[in-house]
């Protein structure tokens, strides 16, 4: 089950799709917020915006949520919303005068708005599997 899991996640035309999904949803949030700005209006920064993000939520956002699992079941969820707010804050500390968000509430609804709309263009567009895949992986192994 791992390798065919793997081997999805490793398509290249998986992660060029995850990298449109990420700037899109960046690109999104910076238009309806007037909090959130993309000063640089190259393709390469909105590129590195999306990469940078992708790279956060792989490396970063998972070590964060296991440290806080307990929360996730104290605070009935908000947890997950928190913890999208300090990957968006990472990616103002990280690109500095390119991409800023001014203030903790641009920061909150930034955060809902790319979770929310890139969560719906993943499924929409392939870049997750689909709901199941993972089911039909297991019976798979189960009849192999």
């Amino acid at each position: 089950m791992v390798k065919y899991l793997f081997g999805y996640l490793s398509n290249w035309k998986v992660l060029l799709m995850a990298l449109l999904v990420n700037m899109v949803s960046i690109t999104v949030a910076a238009l309806l917020l007037p909090g959130i700005d993309i000063v640089e209006r190259r393709l390469i920064t909105f590129v590195l915006l999306g990469v940078t993000l992708g790279v956060l939520n792989t490396v970063v956002k998972p070590v964060l949520q296991l440290l806080t699992i307990r929360l996730l079941f104290i605070t009935y969820g908000i947890n997950v919303i928190i913890i999208n707010t300090i990957m968006l804050l990472l990616l103002d500390w990280i690109f500095g005068p390119a991409f800023e968000v001014s203030g903790l509430l641009t920061a909150i609804l930034g955060a809902i708005i790319i979770w929310s709309l890139s969560t719906f263009l993943d499924y929409m567009f392939g870049v997750l599997p689909p709901l199941g895949y993972m089911q039909a992986l297991r019976e798979e192994e189960g009849e192999a």
